[in-house]
């Protein structure tokens, strides 16, 4: 029995078509028209694979997938024209099992057909578990904890694919060729939303999967138990570990508060100036007011010296002489000290305690009264010479006393020869005074403090908070919601600050709302005419394909039509496609499918696609690739375009010599360089190399059947990842291009891990390609058998070079 297709389409053309290409592969084709006649047919015809259009009128493909889904396991593979990744995963997410891009070959449609039913076919008797999910392969039948789970045929397949090879990881091209049947270019949508689809369905947190896992690099692995992300956790040994950690968060926390508060580093600035101020006036203030203490407790004990040294002299010339000298020195001191019976002397020096001191004439010792090692020595030097000084010293007494005192001393002219007669005042009275006078100076600072910072947090809050509205109303502007303004309120700065921002703010919104219906409507254009012009091509590129295929029995002037026919369309579906691509970056609408790639596999596939061309040319391809991967996060699909876009136009200026790929990677952005040795390009060419038609020289005869637009839809692929694509050439020295690209998304490009203009180096045997730079970041240099690059080898061979 022939396998049954129903067709559903609105375009009659392609429809006959299919139905033409479809009954001469042994098929059973149904057409319908409309959505409602589709959903009518699957019951009534009970088909073995849908074909359906994305665009339908009446009730779209994405609604009739949705529909069809619920009901039915029938295979799904959906036609479009929309090469928007938005609308392919819409279609894949509703339900579809595979989708193909208008316009088509007749044998790629015929393929994947027979390759979806071949999925269909029986499967042997097999009973697989993963963690708590059991699937009953000939049953069609997966079962969690014993409830049923509904899965799609497609799903059902990729779900038994990862569970016959557990703990294994597939790359999502083996995937594609193992579940789907084939190997899909460069194009991974098909595994990324089936994937998510999956996880949804058979994992109990799809966030925290244990069935299906991610891991390095973006594949894909099954396992028959609980699995987790691997994450690798750096220990910190030793004691300190857990405070430096703490220590490092709070660093980091308290940086990130200055960085983001205003507020705090007004307030922080203000209290430092006023410490500073206020350290300055009390340094200045506790100086005069001690300098003021001590010329007056000086001057108190100059004249408290005068009277003390008259009563000595009288004491001594009215004692007895016959008393000994230490008699009548004490008696004198005796008398200083008790001038009156009420007590010792006071006035306004203070009290004192008088030493009188008889230096010794060798070999006599000298006489003194009183505690003579108070008295520094150097101030007895100075008395000794007939001086009055006096001196500021730590001194201790019998009474516990010690601490600062001021000590005066002054020859005394009595019948005892070189008498010296010395007052030592305690300043413990002077001394609380002034600790009185710091700790109320130190309080009062404090307290100055606290009022300025409280005041100038006040003040800086009145500012700052008018500015974090205006910050905050600004993201939520930035976030799409055009109609926040900011709040007037009087007439001041702040007020005339947010009037002018909600004039601004206005002027945006009807800027951007301009500029998204213009979007929208290039948008639109975009797809409307995508959709117009591939159908009929998809149309006449299946009949030209039906007549190639059948030109055996044709004359040769028909025979060679065909072929002239066949390799047109080829071309104008390559212009095609770039018009349409380079438009959707104009209109600011294109999209970045990023993933985590291993960016080796992006040039391997790049230089597969290219290798054809190489081959007719006679040129042989170098590749150059790390031996570890260079994981980035990138859109696999631009980044194998911009690749092949590089090597065809090496290929085509490269005159037939090696054309050397080359991938390195540093810390923070991965480069990959493109180098041929042919024509080059002239001063200024770098430039113009990248606009849109231009050509260096229009008599080239372009080997890859190029559009012109190449190199432009690259440098607008480039910057989508916010890389940078640059040129470097000399005439007669080959051209090398440099694409360079950050492996996480949004980082600033500040280097390159490879140089754009490569080192003149004459290539000898175990040398390096000339232009073949030294690889960045540590990696070891290539080795293998030497090549000159300007002879073109005899028979183009791919090489790939490893460090």
């Amino acid at each position: 029995m022939k396998p049954r297709i129903l067709v559903v389409d609105d375009d009659t053309a392609l429809a006959e078509m299919l139905t033409i290409v479809l009954r001469g592969e042994g098929f059973e084709p149904f057409v319908v028209g409309d959505g409602t006649q589709a959903l009518s047919a699957v019951r009534e015809i009970r088909p073995d694979l849908v074909l359906l259009d994305l665009m339908l009128p009446g009730m779209n493909g994405i609604d009739v997938c949705r529909v069809l889904r619920a009901d039915s396991g029938v295979p799904i593979v959906m036609l479009t024209a929309k090469t928007d990744t938005v609308d392919v995963v819409l279609g894949l997410e509703s339900g579809a099992d595979d989708y193909v891009m208008k316009p088509f070959k007749p044998k790629e449609l015929v393929a994947r057909v027979r390759a979806r039913l071949r999925r269909t076919e029986e499967e042997p008797a097999e009973l697989l578990a993963i963690a708590d999910v059991v699937i009953d392969v000939p049953a069609h039948k997966v079962t969690r904890e014993g409830a049923l789970i509904a899965l799609t045929p497609l799903e059902f397949d990729l779900l038994v694919a990862l569970a016959r090879k557990p703990r294994q990881v597939f790359t999502r091209e083996v995937l594609l060729e193992q579940v789907w049947g084939y190997r899909h270019a460069a194009d991974t949508r098909l595994v990324n939303v089936h994937v998510q689809r999956l996880r949804a369905k058979v994992e109990t947190d799809p966030e925290n999967p244990e069935v299906v896992l991610t891991v390095r690099g973006g594949r894909l692995q099954g396992r028959t138990a609980v699995i987790g992300r691997t994450r690798a956790r750096r220990r910190i040994g030793g004691t300190f570990g857990p405070v430096l950690r703490r220590f490092r968060g709070w660093s980091r926390s308290l940086a990130h508060l200055w960085r983001r508060s205003l507020q705090l580093r007004v307030v922080v600035s203000t209290l430092t100036l006023s410490l500073v101020v206020i350290t300055i006036l009390g340094v200045v203030l506790t100086s005069q007011i001690t300098d003021r203490l001590l010329e007056a407790k000086i001057s108190a004990a100059t004249e408290e010296m005068d009277r003390a040294r008259n009563t000595v002299q009288n004491q001594l010339a009215g004692s007895d002489d016959s008393s000994s000298l230490a008699a009548r020195l004490d008696a004198a001191a005796a008398a200083l000290t008790s001038r009156t019976d009420t007590g010792p002397a006071t006035g306004a020096a203070g009290t004192f305690n008088p030493v009188l001191i008889v230096p010794g004439i060798p070999p006599l010792e000298g006489v003194s009264s009183g505690p003579e090692d108070q008295i520094p020595a150097n101030l007895r030097e100075f008395v000794k010479k007939g001086q009055v000084s006096y001196q500021f010293a730590t001194v201790s007494d019998s009474d516990g006393y010690r601490g600062p005192a001021l000590i005066i001393g002054s020859p005394t002219a009595s019948d005892v020869s070189t008498l010296e007669l010395y007052l030592v005042f305690p300043l413990a009275s002077e001394d609380k005074s002034l600790s009185l006078m710091r700790s109320t100076l130190l309080v009062g600072g404090v307290v100055l403090l606290v009022l300025l910072a409280a005041i100038s947090m006040i003040v800086a809050r009145q500012v700052v908070l008018p500015i974090r509205s205006a910050s905050r109303i600004a993201e939520r502007f930035a976030d799409g919601k055009l109609r926040e303004r900011m709040p007037v309120r009087g007439e001041d700065d702040m007020a005339r600050l947010a009037m002018s921002f909600n004039d601004m703010a206005e002027s945006l919104s009807k800027q951007i709302a301009q500029l998204e219906e213009f979007g929208n409507l290039q948008k639109r254009f975009t797809s409307d005419v995508s959709h117009e012009l591939r159908t009929p091509l998809t149309t006449v590129r299946m009949a030209a394909e039906l007549i190639h295929d059948g030109s055996a029995d044709l004359d040769p002037a028909m025979r060679r039509s065909s072929e002239l026919l066949v390799a047109e369309l080829d071309r104008f579906e390559s212009l095609l496609n770039d018009l349409l691509e380079i438009s959707r970056h104009d209109a600011g609408v294109a999209e970045l499918a990023a993933e985590k790639l291993d960016l080796r596999m992006s040039a391997r596939a790049a230089v597969a696609t290219i290798r054809h061309l190489a081959r007719e040319s006679g040129t042989e391809l170098i590749l150059d690739l790390p031996d570890e991967p260079v994981l980035a996060s990138a859109d696999p699909r631009r980044v194998e375009r911009i690749l092949r876009n590089l090597l065809a136009n090496a290929i085509d200026h490269g005159e037939g010599k090696p054309v050397l790929l080359r991938l390195r990677a540093d810390e923070d952005a991965a480069a990959f360089i493109v180098r041929d040795k042919g024509i080059g390009l002239r001063p200024g060419e770098e430039k113009l190399v990248f606009n849109r038609f231009w050509r260096s020289d229009p008599s080239r005869v372009r080997r890859s059947g190029g559009t012109g637009l190449g190199l432009a839809i690259s440098v607008e692929d480039a910057r989508l990842h916010d890389g940078r694509l640059e040129a470097w050439g000399e005439p007669g020295e080959g051209a090398c291009f440099r694409f360079t690209l950050p492996l996480v998304r949004g980082h600033k490009i500040t280097s390159s891990p490879l140089p754009l203009r490569p080192p003149s180096v004459k290539h000898v045997q175990g040398r390096p390609l000339p232009g073949a730079e030294r690889p960045h970041s540590g990696h070891a240099e290539p080795s293998g058998e030497a090549l000159d690059p300007d002879q073109a080898s005899s028979v183009p061979v791919l090489r790939e070079r490893r460090p």
